[in-house]
């Protein structure tokens, strides 16, 4: 096989090296090349993005969605008005400061076994703060799975929408019913009357 196939390049080689047929042979990869191009091209102007959030932006209230406060601290998730992207935002505002990281989560059920998900998130806080973003999987029953992925620190300007940075997931297991959005301070703690915002989650 190794040598049938070095015969084969080399006489296609020496094929392209004669000059009464090297010109022709280019030109018609060339065209064959440009064919493709524009194949592809006519189809990446169709391209569509699906959000396959059910609820990136609190519009069914704030289903989908969990809180966890931080040690020492209270706080309640409602659907805010105002959001910049739109609509509602689902806002976390605390009412007992905490002493460590706190955030919010949205629990996506509809994943597919194997495949390959990206995540985004938009966030804003009532005070400069370094978010994070993980994203991880669980069983349908809420046991966790596999290995958590996590975004890059961005510290937030106070009331200012950021894109916190896009994860990408490894294949969802066999046992994953579950993919989890969980944004959260990963420096510093909350204060009674602090608030954070996912304003939109793809």
């Amino acid at each position: 096989l190794r040598v049938a196939t070095w015969r084969c390049g080399h006489a296609d080689a020496r094929r392209w090296a004669l000059a009464g047929d090297a010109g022709p042979r280019w030109e018609q990869a060339m065209k064959w090349l440009q064919r493709r191009m524009a194949w592809l091209q006519a189809r990446a102007d169709r391209m569509t993005v699906i959000n396959l959030v059910t609820n990136p932006r609190a519009s069914v209230g704030t289903t989908g969605y969990a809180s966890y406060a931080g040690a020492g601290g209270v706080a309640a998730l409602s659907a805010a008005a105002g959001n910049p992207l739109g609509g509602n935002s689902v806002r976390l505002t605390w009412s007992t400061a905490s002493s460590g990281v706190g955030g919010s989560r949205f629990d996506m059920t509809t994943i597919v076994p194997g495949k390959v998900y990206t995540a985004l998130a938009m966030a804003r806080c009532s005070k400069s703060v370094a978010l994070g973003m993980r994203l991880g999987r669980a069983t349908s029953g809420g046991t966790t799975v596999g290995t958590d992925k996590y975004a890059s620190s961005v510290v937030v300007a106070a009331n200012t929408l950021t894109a916190l940075p896009l994860l990408v997931s490894d294949p969802m297991e066999e046992t994953a019913g579950i993919a989890r959005w969980n944004v959260f301070n990963t420096v510093g703690t909350w204060d009674i009357g602090d608030w954070l915002e996912i304003c939109g989650l793809m």
